[in-house]
């Protein structure tokens, strides 16, 4: 009968079906000393702990648990408008937060908890990007249609500076070196990046290894933009396509720094953010949205390790989050995930969740 082996065609020599195989070479024809190992084996697996697959927050060398970003404890934290360009918190002042809106300015002095709108000479307008002072609250840069604005009275009196080219020009991202205030870069819509080392009195043009947009002739549209804490000669930028980029020469060239990103993606992501930590700058954060199917975007966070490349960070974030924040709190030790609604909070290496 078809699919039957009989005894004597086993005797003869014909394969085995299946069954008998896996009955002859299973667990039972082990020898007893491998079969302890690998029960003792089974045991330590199932009494282990969830760990990362690439060591995620970096060069700790314990391993960690997978973990979890959670809103900030204590009163309800949300954008004072429905759309944000960009939110900073001021280095220097633990609870102050600027956030550039379609509205203007908006100013905060508990954390995100109430806003109030703060004019840019004397108007309203719509503000793109901006960059904090890293040890004057009060001092901002702005930028809106009609170019760069400064204050150092906290929005007492603004005064512009000066266009990097001939025209109007966008700024979409601006980052100051912590070590080095006066030297700012400003990535520009059609424009590319420019980079002032005198405090924005004169610019020179900083775009050369950067990616083009599709149309060509120009680079891509920059939004994300932040500098080394301790060299202003490094500084990073990111785009949903085509990842990241940093120079090491004060603008004069751009390469990808991609390594472990799997980038650049085929679909459209949430625009990523970028955050140093300034009390171990040799840890810079990445968080964007990737689409996972029509229904779902899921949030990743990378951070940089020792090696020069990108580690995963195996936590969860909310789905379907558009952040259009990240920042680092000195004070709380914690990675701050700007969102809407909410803000989340993400303990660094080393650190427990505190409260406020």
């Amino acid at each position: 009968m078809a699919g039957i082996v009989s005894r004597a065609a086993l005797r003869a020599g014909q394969n085995p079906p299946p069954w008998r195989l896996r009955a002859r070479y299973g667990y039972r024809s082990l020898p007893r000393r491998l079969k302890l190992v690998l029960v003792a084996g089974l045991f330590v697996l199932a009494a282990s702990p969830t760990f990362y697959s690439a060591s995620a927050w970096a060069q700790n060398s314990a391993r960690q648990r997978q973990i979890e970003a959670r809103p900030i404890p204590g009163p309800a934290r949300a954008l004072p408008t429905p759309r944000v360009h960009a939110v900073k918190p001021s280095p220097s002042h633990s609870n102050r937060v600027y956030s550039a809106t379609p509205r203007g300015l908006f100013v905060s002095d508990d954390g995100g908890q109430a806003w109030v709108p703060l004019p840019v000479a004397s108007t309203h307008e719509e503000v793109f990007s901006l960059a904090v002072h890293p040890a004057d609250p009060g001092a901002v840069l702005v930028g809106r249609r009609d170019g760069l604005w400064h204050t150092r009275d906290g929005g007492g009196s603004w005064a512009p500076l000066g266009y990097p080219t001939p025209g109007p020009y966008i700024p979409l991202a601006i980052a100051l070196s912590a070590s080095q205030p006066n030297v700012i870069y400003m990535a520009t819509a059609r424009q590319g990046v420019f980079k002032s080392a005198d405090g924005g009195s004169s610019w020179t043009s900083a775009s050369t290894g950067l990616p083009e947009a599709a149309a060509g002739g120009r680079p891509e549209e920059l939004r994300t933009l932040v500098v080394h804490p301790r060299n202003p000669d490094v500084a990073y930028i990111a785009h949903e396509l085509h990842g990241v980029y940093r120079t090491t020469d004060g603008g004069a060239s751009w390469q990808p720094f991609n390594q472990g990103l799997g980038l650049p993606l085929w679909q459209a992501i949430y625009p990523p953010r970028l955050a140093f930590d300034p009390d171990d700058p040799g840890r810079l954060y990445l968080v964007f949205g990737q689409r996972i199917h029509s229904h779902l975007i899921k949030n990743r966070l990378s951070v940089t390790s020792d090696a020069g490349e990108w580690l995963p960070v195996e936590v969860e974030l909310p789905a379907n989050t558009r952040f259009v924040g990240l920042s680092v709190d000195p004070r709380r030790r914690a990675l701050h995930f700007w969102a809407q609604d909410a803000v989340w909070e993400l303990p660094l290496p080393g650190t427990s969740r505190q409260r406020p």
